[in-house]
């Protein structure tokens, strides 16, 4: 399954802020990283979101091409909100 670009371009703390806004709406989450990079993968059921940062390219929100609409769906409506209601589709 091919991913699909949700976001790009996320400043550290917009980032920081999804990541943790999703965990808070009941994703579960992995993470890791360093000092210059960090990377996160979230699951709500069937529905996966791969994050990664880094200092020299910000953060990309990355979902399965086949799972963008129902993630965007699945995302509470301040979230929504907050991310402008996601730019779907994006390669």
């Amino acid at each position: 399954m091919t991913d699909a670009l949700i976001l790009a371009d996320l400043p550290e703390a917009d980032w920081l802020a999804l990541r943790d806004a999703l965990v808070d709406a009941g994703w579960a989450m992995e993470k890791g990283g360093g000092l210059d990079h960090a990377w996160a993968i979230l699951r709500q059921g069937e529905l996966r979101i791969d994050m990664q940062w880094d200092r020299w390219e910000q953060g990309e929100v990355h979902g399965a091409r086949g799972q963008v609409e129902r993630i965007a769906a699945a995302l509470p409506d301040p979230l929504r909100r907050m991310l402008n209601l996601i730019q779907v589709g994006q390669v």
